[in-house]
């Protein structure tokens, strides 16, 4: 659920409450995700797609022809709701980015952008479109709690605390650490 995806407590709050202004039919602007790697801006949006019950659209690399056959239709294969996620998309091309944004507009259905850098060049003609939601990195009492509960799950013999004060706030690559049962590694 999106209540379980681990730290920005209150910027979850708004994420909610987005969807489930579209699940009551009122429209709003997509929303532009954004923040440093492994702050779970992809968990959000499957913990958002899963809790309201959405089909997902995950498009992690697009071409103007795939934008185009995305936005084609608003509503999911059997009626419901279709919640549409370019994720990385301040990595597209500069034409598909230009392709979404001319048609994200008048799109009837929730769309989310994720990005690493809300201000990334690459999507400026996306910025004034979106709602915008900057995610922070995992705190280490977050990263903690999760790590913990794994490793005692899982029955790993691994220094948590050593995890958590070389994951810099990323939960992925903490959860890299924690099953290599390294606890360090070398991250480029």
């Amino acid at each position: 659920t999106i209540d379980e995806v681990v730290g920005n407590d209150d910027l979850r709050s708004e994420v909610k409450k987005w969807a489930l202004d579209w699940a009551r039919g009122v429209k709003r602007k997509p929303l532009l995700l954004s923040g440093p790697t492994g702050c779970g801006k992809s968990a959000l949006v499957n913990a958002l797609a899963l809790e309201m019950q959405w089909d997902l659209v995950l498009v992690s690399d697009a071409s103007v022809h795939l934008v185009k056959t995305v936005f084609s239709s608003s509503s999911s294969l059997f009626g419901g709701i279709r919640l549409v996620c370019f994720d990385g998309v301040d990595f597209f091309d500069r034409k598909v980015v230009s392709e979404i944004a001319l048609i994200v507009e008048a799109y009837s259905a929730p769309v989310v952008l994720v990005c690493d850098d809300v201000w990334s060049q690459s999507i400026t003609p996306l910025r004034g479109l979106c709602e915008k939601v900057q995610l922070k990195s995992v705190g280490k009492y977050g990263l903690k709690r999760v790590l913990t509960a794994i490793a005692l799950k899982e029955s790993l013999n691994v220094n948590v605390d050593f995890v958590v004060e070389n994951s810099s706030g990323d939960l992925r690559a903490a959860l890299i650490d924690l099953q290599s049962g390294l606890g360090k590694r070398e991250r480029k």
